[in-house]
């Protein structure tokens, strides 16, 4: 029917389309509710004549198609109601049903497509941030260290009443002899090895004395030559080494023949018989590692250089089973040597929770709060943009309801443009997150303290997943409150009037709840922002205690092949130290084992002559 004139003429020929072709009980039902609104849309349009008969024509199309469908549905004995969408016929399959719901969703939102690229840009972005900031959490803090059975990995130490962690030989062979619950221990320290020969260096590497058992507790083979054996941690052993598949390739091009050429580390001949695998640093950035070499023997207790101490679990074994064994060898060990075991207790932890700084632990996991605050902001503001939306298609839900639509049919179109939306920023937040994994690796890499080995910072199937959660709980969070609401919408006053229909589909309360949650979100944000800007401050500003300005330090590293003992270090550095003071426009020089605002926590030796 073509609406072009006004008046009773085109009602009539609406109410004969009526009687025409819907069913006597739903003409009853819904007809009134119908003409009003055809002749109320009718009224609104009259000064546009083409708008008018586009209508007209849409009109008369839909009360046909209406009617087909509920008289084939009643020829069925189908006791539902009708569709109410308007696409001309009823599909009972469930899939049909939800095509034609996402083909009315994307058609609806690319009609208001202003306000759908500002829900899904808002959508994007909250999405890659979670993203991002999940897979920089997860690969730091979750993510299992790349070895056999990393859950059985573990690290044992001794803290004193002042906080510090130190276990020495002895400790090591009281534990390693006493204790059942574990497979193996292995005892190491971080070293620094000066390497030449051989075509290389001289270069300086990051490198650990160990014992020849932390491979084994560790599970790993090397990729090429052999591991350790306890002959070659005797005292008086041979000189070998192992090195790094980066060291390898840096150093030696790869050469297959590495293994069995011999070395000078720390002025020493060592032979290189293997190469570890790949992004094996063990236990951080670590490029070369030698036999520990140390003989309990030739210490007396509670001397020696601090080691640090790994252990695999037994089978079946939990970390807490293990604590109490631990705990109790260690009060044997104070009773049988109270002078160097009193007032210590011994602490088992995981390889990961041992390694991160708690601050930083902090830290990371107040960031991703914080970026999930974001997240929920986001949705509040999307859910607010489709409440308007749904105020501004109040009719068009009473219209659907009128002609026997379900509410969660209703209910349904709401939800899936949501979902339309949500996918469609999680496409764009999975990107985005990608683009800042890839950029927050590379700062990280070109940082001069590059990463432990464990760190593995990517965009994986876990991310993926949290994509697919934050996409799901987008849909709920920003799709759920117009949907309820267009559930819930008066169809008789909405159909019967105009500006009271609008005002009956207006949020209130709902509305009210989501702005009052989103300021509660953004001031929590904002305090929490201002906290972290105000601690950074306080950091640049706080009272050392002494003028900072053009105060220098550098720390020495010395062999033990060249220096050997405390006492030929000393000597060393005191002759440096007494060259430094020497130099035109150094005021003094001091010598210490503690930088002041840089070890916190440890207690400083320095040399106690007179500084000039």
């Amino acid at each position: 029917m073509v609406c072009v004139f006004s008046g009773v003429p085109e009602m009539r020929a609406y109410r004969w389309l009526q009687r025409l072709f819907l069913p006597h009980d739903f003409r009853a039902q819904y007809g009134d509710a119908m003409a009003e609104l055809y002749e109320e849309r009718c009224r609104a349009l009259s000064t546009t004549l083409f708008a008018r008969m586009r209508y007209g024509l849409n009109a008369a199309i839909d009360v046909i198609a209406q009617g087909l469908a509920e008289r084939r549905r009643q020829g069925r004995g189908d006791g539902g109601s009708a569709n109410g969408w308007g696409e001309g016929r009823r599909d009972g399959q469930s899939m049909n049903r939800c095509g034609q719901d996402l083909h009315h969703a994307v058609r609806s939102l690319w009609r208001g497509r202003g306000v759908s690229l500002a829900a899904v840009c808002a959508l994007g972005m909250g999405i890659g941030l979670t993203t991002l900031m999940f897979s920089i959490v997860y690969g730091i803090l979750l993510r299992q260290v790349p070895l056999p059975a990393p859950e059985r990995l573990v690290e044992l130490s001794r803290v004193t009443v002042e906080g510090r962690a130190i276990v020495r030989v002895h400790e090591y062979d009281d534990w390693r002899s006493q204790l059942r619950s574990f497979t193996e221990l292995g005892a190491y320290r971080a070293a620094t090895l000066r390497v030449t020969g051989d075509g290389v260096g001289p270069v300086t590497v990051r490198g650990v004395r160990m014992t020849p058992s932390i491979f084994r507790v560790l599970g790993v083979q090397p990729r090429l030559g052999r591991l350790f054996s306890e002959a070659d941690d005797q005292p008086g052993g041979p000189g070998v080494m192992l090195i790094s598949e980066e060291f390898w390739e840096s150093n030696y091009v790869r050469d297959p023949a590495i293994v069995g050429r011999t070395v000078r580390v720390d002025g020493r001949p060592t032979t290189i018989v293997g190469v570890m695998p790949d992004r094996f640093t063990y236990p951080e950035v670590e490029h070369a590692w030698v036999p520990l070499r140390e003989d309990v023997t030739t210490y007396a207790r509670g001397t020696g250089a601090p080691l640090r101490l790994v252990g695999r679990l037994a089978e079946g074994v939990s970390v807490d089973a293990a604590r109490v064994e631990l705990e109790t060898v260690q009060r044997r060990l104070a009773a049988e040597y109270p002078e160097t075991n009193r007032d210590v207790a011994a602490r088992i932890a995981g390889l990961i929770d041992n390694r991160v700084n708690p601050q930083a632990r902090t830290t990371l996991l107040a960031t991703f709060g914080a970026v999930v605050f974001v997240l929920l902001i986001v949705c509040g503001n999307v859910a607010s943009l489709l409440i308007g939306r749904a105020t501004v298609r109040a009719r068009e839900v009473g219209v659907r309801i009128a002609l026997g639509a379900t509410r969660w049919r209703v209910m349904s179109i709401f939800l899936i443009e949501a979902l339309v939306l949500a996918l469609t920023g999680a496409l764009i937040g999975t990107a985005l997150g990608a683009v800042g994994v890839h950029w927050f690796n590379g700062a990280v890499m070109a940082s001069a303290e590059p990463p432990p080995f464990w760190v593995d910072i990517r965009l994986d199937g876990m991310a993926l997943l949290v994509v697919f959660a934050a996409c799901l709980f987008a849909t709920i969070a920003a799709g759920l409150a117009p949907a309820l609401q267009a559930a819930r919408a008066n169809t008789h006053n909405v159909l019967k009037d105009e500006s009271r229909g609008a005002s009956s589909f207006r949020m209130g309360r709902l509305s009210r709840v989501i702005v009052v949650a989103e300021m509660a979100l953004s001031l929590a944000l904002l305090v929490g922002a201002g906290l972290v800007v105000k601690g950074v401050v306080r950091l640049y500003t706080i009272d050392l205690g002494f003028d900072a300005d053009r105060v220098f330090a550098t720390r020495i590293m010395l062999p033990d092949s060249t220096y050997p003992g405390a006492q030929a270090k000393l000597q060393f550095a005191g002759q440096v130290i007494d060259r430094v003071r020497a130099l035109s426009g150094v005021r003094s020089a001091v010598l210490t084992s503690v930088v002041p605002g840089m070890d916190a926590g440890r207690s400083a030796r320095h040399d106690r002559r007179p500084a000039h």
